[in-house]
């Protein structure tokens, strides 16, 4: 963990604490924001680098699907924002990094119950190499997500390779999400305990 700290703790409107040049490692990547006071008086971008699917998968313990490869994102961030707490975030396929995502088998089985169409859409998408990743993320003060993204892949068990382009929009309530499944304690835990490794580590 690598941090510039100055100003006052407790921190107040008048007394501000600057954090500048924050950054540590996870996930096989790097975390870091380059300013950030507290309280905020503008949005700072949180950016990942090279972060490793794989492990964040693992750590979610989310097992329907396999993911390999690494992803670049930038989240410019603003807790007391009216408009957005995620404002504009990107995410894309780092540089010269393979991306794969594999369906689980039971995940598979279940989407073909949905018909025919449903069946050869999945029986295409089942196992993806990106070649390219763009997606934008957006988070409302209320917890609404925002995901507009576009792959262009092919299924590597194809023998034509031929490209597919998805665009894909999604929108869910986050904060409503991780309660509803209990699933944010069980992430937060793995989280904070990856982060303490690091820490006792140093």
């Amino acid at each position: 963990l690598r941090v510039k700290v100055q100003g006052y703790y407790p921190y107040s409107r008048r007394k501000p604490l600057n954090l500048s040049e924050l950054s540590f490692d996870l996930l096989g990547g790097q975390l870091s924001v380059n300013q950030l006071a507290l309280p905020q008086n503008k949005i700072a971008d949180v950016k990942l680098q090279n972060i490793d699917l794989a492990k964040l998968l693992a750590m979610a313990q989310y097992n329907q699907v396999s993911m390999t490869g690494r992803v670049n994102a930038v989240f410019p961030f603003w807790l007391e924002g009216q408009d957005c707490v995620i404002c504009n975030g990107e995410i894309r396929k780092a540089n010269n990094e393979p991306v794969t995502v594999k369906l689980g088998k039971d995940l598979v089985e279940g989407l073909k119950q949905g018909g025919w169409t449903e069946s050869i859409l999945v029986d295409v998408i089942s196992e993806l190499d990106f070649q390219e990743l763009n997606a934008r993320v957006n988070l409302t003060p209320d917890g609404v997500a925002h995901l507009t993204s576009t792959i262009k892949a092919y299924n590597p068990q194809k023998d034509t390779h031929n490209p597919i382009i998805l665009n894909y929009n999604h929108q869910e309530n986050v904060y409503e999400l991780w309660n509803m499944i209990d699933y944010g304690s069980q992430f937060e835990q793995n989280l904070e305990h990856k982060i303490y490794q690091k820490l006792e580590q140093k």
